[in-house]
């Protein structure tokens, strides 16, 4: 037996199988490509659109006695080209010059076409019109023509776009509907119908068994991807049975019920089906990919996977010119041949510097990692970007109709080397927003003014907003730093911020996808104006950042639009402004209404804050607990350090007199201050001092500190409290009025405890004048140890109204007050600040605290030497002592030193190192006064932290007082520490809140020092502080290491 060698078994095969493969097929190739030597000329046609090309051959091989003559079909658009070029067989030799001759009775460019084609001849035919063009190619093979090869050309229009009109997939709407999901291919600017032409069919080659076949002229299809169901509804248009009148519709296609539930309770691990649709025209497919995703699991319906592609119109847009968008003219124009009021952008909308864009009567709907981005210009020899909403909605698109999906907002792109000024119409530096009656819903942060990527060099994005509405947006606004300075004839200017907000809504209703975190906030930044606006969170929802206005270092003015008032409802803080330098935060607030708050206004380290002309509907706060035995209340206007405040003309009313305050001064320190001509009504206390709000007896510069003149108390607990932890320091001004100068406060008689509570074992002694024969002025109920009541006769003070004083010359500062024109220049958000005439002012106001401003002034202009000359004068110049000497000396002196070393490097209050960042909370938790203000305030703007401080509402003393509600009563009891001051032993009750828990006492001196740490063992013991040398001290008693109970003593 022989035996073959593998590779020839291997090729002896393969032989077999071409061979195979040939006596099977070849006559069908026949009828496509001929055999080689079996032809002479050859006829290419080539389509201008993509080149595509066609061949016929000649002489005619795909005959059957003449009478299955293959014809030549191209399909081909209306205004394309077809270029016929004649080539003759390179494998024969020396061929006879063969021709074909064209001929058509139809009009292909003039009537009854001839033209001979010789070899490596070309011709040309446009097409103009929809039409169906036949040309006849007749061959002569030197002796005679013979049969013609027919050519039919298809003329059809074009189709531009094609899209699917999609209804949301919608599990459980979808089921309850019962219905079959249809869904709609739209093509522009021409249907299907009308690409279609009534044609025969034509022969095209003849088969193995020498038959003719036939094939199209002319056919369309749309079909779907899916693999899992069957695609109903007409998916092939054939133009050889095509009449326009009988034809069914080409666009609505469908699923059935039973196969879409199928799919959807199938549960496919919650994997999204994709459906890929494809329109043939026959000449092209368009291939959709996936405009149609259905989610699975139905168990675990997510619209964000059930939205159909086709849904958004655009995924990017970018302006480069001037465009007006309406109903009827946008981009969907364009796209489909037809406008709409809704646009639908999945990714971002950009509007490049110089271009603009006004958007009209429409919403623009977008996906949820859109933004809309308004570029800012490079430099002062081009203008930005330029946003202009009228009547427009700019919101998330919510599939299914869950508002669930949050786009991310319109981001206005600054550019801090440049103003914010207009120059020309429209034309500004910065990226700016303009809206009218219109609306900005459900975005991350509806409008911020910088670039998130460089938001110092690229910040000052302007917003101008009149009649506008945002609403449930995770933030509306969002400002960041930018403090535009520069010099003009020799002085410096600051530029108010350009923004406003007039007429306008903030609202939020429900619980969105992510935490609310308030409605406007911005830091360094200051001039924007808020004028007959409303902010309103009705969404009963618990946040950490239930704010209205929320500003580090920013100056804002609020107050009416025309007669429409500001009003904030249902807030935890509806105003709050801090400083870490006065100079950057201003806050005046007038004729708003304050509903619900547990903070109206917090002004916190401000010069001149003014607060007038309010509202304040204060509710009830929560009685101390064991658990949380601090002040719970709720407050009106709270006021913690700073300086020159002006709080008169407001009202407080409450629901119940009880844990609630009108005006809290925390700290204020030896500053002339007063709270004047307020109205309370059914308030627990009227007018609050905490710690710190006096000068020492006899002060130079004529320094008092806190008055409480011309108010009126109606059914309240406590007319004017002060309470502090040094009786020595702390309290309000020792002299509440003067021989000459009645206070003028009407007292609540019979409606409350104490008209002037002021403990001698907390606060300094107080003179209290008052206007003799006058209804309700004498106070009745008070602290006789530590007040003593004078009448005047004849008073001086007659209760003006507490308005603006003018002058003729702004430039000479006013003789008693400059606060006043502080006042005015700090709130003008007009006119540009001049920092000289500022600290002319500052230098004309003799208050420590106006020489603070003017310290940080001198450091923002680069003026270190008089900065630290001018500082390290303060406690000599104003004979400041004890805790508020020891705030200047030492820790003011670290916070200072570091805004030095900051402003040094060109460093914004974000820019600290892990060391500074410990240095500030040192200085937050060991100091007292303005300094741990300004620390806490410096701290929040790092990184949003909230530092609260003891507040000390005024407490029940069975010797001068009527006793509180006795649950009330006895809940304080349990947690006491007394006597305070002390002279030997201390007792301490405090009821643990829950069993076996382990309690501590903490003691430290004011450096920070652990002098005592001792475990009680009982509900009530004793402490022996004999060995304790004189002084003040800080106590906590600590459960399981939780700080329940904190405050200081003062050892005797």
């Amino acid at each position: 037996m022989t035996t073959k060698p593998a590779g020839f078994q291997r090729y002896w095969k393969l032989l077999f199988a071409i061979v195979c493969f040939i006596l099977l097929h070849g006559s069908t190739w026949a009828g496509n490509r001929p055999t080689q030597n079996t032809w002479t000329v050859q006829v290419v046609a080539i389509r201008g659109f993509d080149q595509h090309a066609d061949s016929i051959y000649f002489p005619q091989y795909n005959t059957v006695n003449g009478t299955c003559v293959r014809r030549f079909m191209f399909r081909v658009y209306i205004g394309d080209t077809i270029t016929l070029v004649l080539h003759k067989n390179p494998d024969i030799n020396n061929p006879p010059v063969y021709d074909v001759d064209l001929y058509s009775n139809d009009t292909l460019q003039t009537a009854n076409f001839y033209s001979h084609l010789a070899v490596d001849d070309t011709v040309r035919f446009v097409f103009h019109e929809k039409s169906v063009k036949r040309l006849s190619f007749w061959y002569n093979d030197g002796s005679t023509d013979l049969n013609p090869a027919n050519v039919t050309f298809t003329v059809i229009p074009k189709i531009e776009k094609v899209w699917v009109e999609a209804p949301e997939i919608c599990p459980k709407t979808f089921i309850k509907a019962g219905a079959d999901y249809h869904f709609n291919v739209k093509t522009w600017p021409y249907s299907l119908k009308d690409v279609l032409n009534n044609a025969p069919l034509v022969p095209y080659y003849v088969n193995a068994n020498h038959q003719c076949e036939y094939i199209e002229q002319y056919q369309a299809s749309i079909s779907c991807d899916a693999v899992w169901a069957t695609v109903q509804g007409v998916g092939v248009y054939r133009g050889s049975n095509f009449d326009p009148a009988t034809a069914p519709d080409p666009t609505d296609h469908y699923f059935t019920y039973n196969d879409m539930l199928i799919l959807l309770q199938s549960g496919n691990l919650g994997l999204p089906v994709q459906i890929n649709v494809r329109v043939n025209d026959g000449i092209r497919e368009i291939v959709l990919p996936a405009p149609l995703v259905v989610q699975s699991d139905i168990s675990q319906p997510d619209p964000g996977n059930n939205i159909p592609g086709s849904s958004y119109h655009l995924y990017d847009y970018t302006v480069t010119g001037n465009e007006v968008w309406t109903p009827g003219s946008n981009p969907l124009n364009n796209l489909y041949g037809t406008g709409g009021s809704i646009i639908r952008i999945e990714h971002g909308l950009t509007i490049l510097p110089g271009a603009s864009l006004k958007i009209k009567d429409m919403s623009v709907e977008f996906g949820p990692e859109a933004y809309a981005r308004i570029k800012a210009a490079p430099n002062a020899s081009s203008y930005a970007g330029f946003l202009k909403l009228e009547n427009a909605t700019l919101t998330a698109f919510h599939p299914c109709g869950i508002e669930k999906a949050m786009w991310m907002g319109v981001i206005a792109e600054g550019n801090n080397s440049l103003d914010q000024k207009m120059h020309g119409v429209y034309k500004y530096y910065q990226g700016t927003l303009m809206m009218d009656k219109s609306t900005i819903s459900y975005a991350v942060d509806g409008f911020m003014s910088t670039d998130l990527n460089n938001f110092v060099q690229k910040s000052g994005g302007i917003i101008l907003a009149n009649n506008c509405r945002f609403y449930n947006n995770s933030r509306s606004i969002s400002f960041n730093h930018y403090l535009y300075t520069y010099t003009f004839n020799g002085q410096t200017y600051k530029s108010p911020y350009n923004a406003h907000f007039f007429n306008c809504d903030f609202l939020v209703d429900r619980e969105l996808s992510g935490p609310f975190r308030g409605f406007i906030s911005g830091w360094e930044v200051r001039g924007v104006q808020i004028s007959g606006c409303r902010f309103i969170n009705s969404s009963g929802v618990k946040t950490p950042y239930n704010y209205g206005v929320l500003g580090m270092d920013f100056g804002v003015t609020i107050g009416n639009y025309g007669s429409i008032p500001c009003q904030f409802t249902n807030l935890d803080e509806a105003v709050t402004v801090q400083a870490t330098s006065p100079t950057y935060g201003y806050l005046k607030v007038t004729g708003a209404t304050f509903d619900n708050n547990k903070k109206g206004v917090w002004a916190q380290g401000l010069i001149v804050p003014q607060i007038q002309y309010n509202t304040f509907n204060v509710p009830k706060g929560i009685p101390p607990s064991p658990g949380a035995p601090g002040f719970l209340g709720n407050i009106g206007v709270q006021v913690m350090g700073g300086s020159g405040f002006r709080i008169s003309e407001n009202s407080f009313k409450g629901d119940y007199p009880f844990y609630n305050v009108g005006v809290l001064a925390w700290n204020t320190g030896s500053g002339n201050n007063v709270v004047q001509r307020n109205t309370y009504n059914y308030i627990g206390t009227a007018n609050l001092s905490n710690y710190r709000n006096r000068a020492i007896l006899f002060a130079p510069k004529g320094l008092l500190g806190l008055q409480f003149r011309c108010n009126t108390n109606k059914a309240v607990l406590y007319d004017i409290v002060a309470r502090g932890a040094n009786p020595i320091f702390d309290g309000m001004a020792s002299s509440q009025g003067s021989a000459g100068f009645a206070t003028a406060n009407i007292l609540s008689y019979g409606g409350g405890y104490q008209e002037v509570y002021n403990r001698i074992d907390e606060v300094g002694k107080v003179n209290y004048y008052y206007n003799a024969n006058t209804v309700n002025q004498q106070p009745m109920n008070y602290h006789t140890n530590n007040v003593k009541i004078f009448a005047v006769t004849g008073s001086k003070n007659n209760c003006p109204e507490d308005k603006d004083q003018s002058w003729e010359d702004p430039t000479v500062p006013f003789p008693t007050i400059p606060p006043y024109a502080l006042h005015r220049m700090l709130a003008d958000t007009t006119n540009d600040l001049c920092t000289d005439s500022l600290k002319f002012y500052l230098g004309q106001w003799q208050d420590p605290y106006a020489d603070l401003a003017y310290v940080d002034l001198l450091i923002d202009n680069g003026n270190i030497p008089e900065a630290n000359t001018t500082y390290n004068s303060i406690v000599s110049k104003y004979q400041l002592a004890g805790d508020e000497a020891e705030e200047f000396n030492n820790w003011g002196r670290n916070l200072i030193s570091l805004r030095i070393a900051l402003a040094g490097k060109g460093l914004t209050g974000k820019d600290l190192t892990a060391d500074q960042v410990n240095t500030l909370q040192t200085i937050a938790t060991k100091a007292s006064m303005w300094a741990r203000l300004r620390a806490q305030s410096w701290l929040r703007l790092f990184d949003n932290r909230i530092t609260d401080n003891t507040i000390l509402y005024p407490l029940e003393d069975s010797s001068t007082v009527r006793k509180l509600q006795q649950a009330v009563t006895e809940a304080r009891t349990e947690n006491s520490v007394y006597p305070n001051p002390v002279t030997d032993v201390l007792q301490i009750s405090y009821a643990v809140n829950k069993e076996n828990s382990i309690v501590f006492l903490e003691l430290t001196d004011m450096t920070g020092k652990i002098v005592m740490r001792r475990q009680l063992r009982n509900r009530t013991e004793q402490i022996n502080t004999t060995g304790l040398p004189a002084g003040t001290y800080l106590y906590r008693v600590l459960e399981d290491r939780k700080v329940e109970m904190e405050g200081k003593i003062i050892k005797q």
